[in-house]
């Protein structure tokens, strides 16, 4: 019983002790996160405009967890590949705007 009651103290303190580090975002490392997204988005728009199919799937991360979106059904990464594929073979080119 008290190997129980030592085992739940010391997980309940780690936990806490854990919880309270500071887990914030520096603004370096803010600036730092934005253009590496601003990279890979710009990658991605550039693709879509000048329909270029492996230039748009080099912005997509290769991984179970990977899902898109698309007219509201969720996508895997081979599904993008199956739907995306004929889709950029039928379009000439496109232009996007970016607003914000």
């Amino acid at each position: 019983m008290k190997t129980k009651l030592l085992f739940w103290i010391l997980f309940v303190t780690k936990f806490i002790i854990l919880h309270k580090q500071d887990k914030t975002v520096s603004e370096a490392e803010k600036g730092i996160i934005k253009k590496e997204v601003k990279k890979i988005v710009n990658m991605f728009f550039v693709g879509c405009e000048q329909t270029d199919f492996s230039l748009v799937m080099k912005t997509m991360n290769y991984s179970p967890e990977f899902r898109y979106i698309y007219n509201g059904n969720v996508l895997t990464y081979e599904d993008c590949i199956s739907i995306f594929k004929p889709l950029f073979k039928t379009q000439e080119g496109q232009k996007i705007n970016i607003l914000d």
